[in-house]
C-alpha cells in the first residue's frame, strides 16, 4: 500500500515558492527546488491485514489523502 498526501507542506510547490519569497525570477536552484516539491509525496506501507483492513493515517484539516493497494509480489492467488 502507498499513502500519497497533498497539503499544505507535501506536494505542494506553492507552500515551497511562498517560503522563499515569491521570487519573480527563481535561480536555477530555485526551479530544482519547486520542481522536487511538486512530486506528489508517498509514504510507502505494508502491512498484512488479519481481520479486514483497517488502517489509520493522520491527517491535516485541509489535506487530501489516496491509498493505492496492490499485491504482494510474492503472495500466492
Amino acid at each position: 500500500m502507498r499513502h500519497y498526501l497533498v497539503d499544505y507542506a507535501h506536494s505542494n510547490a506553492y507552500y515551497s515558492f511562498t517560503q522563499m519569497g515569491r521570487p519573480p525570477q527563481p535561480t536555477q536552484a530555485q526551479w530544482a527546488e519547486l520542481r522536487r516539491a511538486s512530486e506528489l509525496c508517498y509514504y510507502e506501507t505494508t502491512f498484512l491485514p488479519k481481520t479486514g483492513l483497517v488502517r489509520e493515517f493522520p491527517q491535516n484539516t485541509y489535506s487530501v489523502g489516496l491509498l493505492a493497494l496492490s499485491p504482494q509480489p510474492d503472495a500466492a492467488p
